[in-house]
């Protein structure tokens, strides 16, 4: 009976392994054929059914390899293409005054204002404080300059600074765009060769359909071309009360740090107090229920002990 059992898992084990190998093979199989092959395959079908002659067919196969080559060129490292990312809170205790500070350099740097907005959260209701938030797009070229003037014309307490390197992204895209128009120009010389009507209706629906296609590719690069021009900028100019918020503290330091932690345990220790007495005071009706419930359990349980004792 062991031995049996031991050849049956032995088994599923062996099936189990050779399934999760199938299904690994499966999937790279499908990831080459669609980043791989497809122009080209796809160029291939579309010279052989536009027009039946074997001639222009292979030399609308020999433009795809070509095409595709120029689709897979390396991107060149001296043009990269880099899209930059800044984030700067502010404090005030003069809202209005550095609102209006704020939209003049908005206006000198000839910022792109892509939302605004001025909120009172419900924390800050009571305590009438607002925060104003902007999402902004500026020059990259003027991005470095205009950082320095916001630190030094307000209460800077946060900086966040990022870049996003779209360079591969962008020469696959035009690589793509290339390889298309290439198509396109081809169908159209042999466009004007096709004497079948059936012909003709076929390379026109493929010519509509690559026009589509570059367009789409096109209106792409345009993005990326605006969003490596134009850095993405997040200001938050928030109101406070007390002046000692107006700089940015230092938690790095020891005693800092034992304070924010004996800050934090001591609030944590409040909630679950606070959560305890919330849950007894939400589970009291039950509970009332079921102590009733085993007050007159126990009472019955008492009165047939004592029946069996007499």
């Amino acid at each position: 009976m062991k031995k049996l059992l031991i050849i049956v898992l032995s088994i599923l084990l062996i099936l189990s392994v050779s399934c999760a190998s199938n299904k690994k093979d499966s999937k790279t199989e499908f990831v080459n054929e669609e980043y791989g092959n497809d122009e080209v395959q796809y160029d291939k079908a579309e010279a052989k059914r536009s027009v039946g002659n074997p001639k222009e067919s292979a030399m609308m196969a020999d433009k795809a390899k070509t095409a595709k080559v120029a689709g897979k060129s390396a991107p060149n490292l001296s043009e990269e293409k880099l899209i930059k990312n800044l984030s700067i809170n502010m404090n005030t205790m003069k809202f209005e005054e550095d609102r209006n500070t704020l939209d003049e350099l908005l206006f000198k740097y000839n910022a792109i204002i892509s939302n605004s907005s001025v909120n009172i959260s419900e924390k800050d209701k009571q305590k009438n404080r607002r925060r104003l938030f902007y999402n902004i797009r500026i020059d990259e070229k003027k991005l470095d300059e205009f950082k320095k003037e916001v630190e030094s014309k307000f209460n800077v307490v946060f900086i966040s600074e990022s870049k996003s390197n779209i360079t591969q992204a962008y020469q696959d895209t035009k690589g793509r765009l290339k390889n298309l128009e290439i198509q396109r120009d081809r169908i159209r010389e042999i466009l004007k060769k096709a004497e079948k009507i059936n012909d003709i209706i076929q390379l026109e629906r493929r010519l509509s359909d690559l026009d589509f296609q570059i367009e789409s590719y096109t209106n792409n690069i345009n993005r990326m071309d605006t969003d490596v021009k134009y850095s993405f900028v997040n200001l938050e100019l928030r109101e406070v009360k007390d002046p000692s918020k107006l700089t940015k503290k230092d938690d790095s330091s020891f005693g800092v740090r034992i304070k924010n932690a004996f800050v934090n345990g001591f609030k944590g220790f409040v909630k679950v107090i606070e959560e305890l007495i919330i849950f007894v005071i939400s589970a009291l009706p039950v509970l009332i229920i079921l102590g009733v419930i085993a007050f007159f359990v126990v009472r019955y349980m008492k009165k047939k002990k004592k029946d069996n004792d007499k």
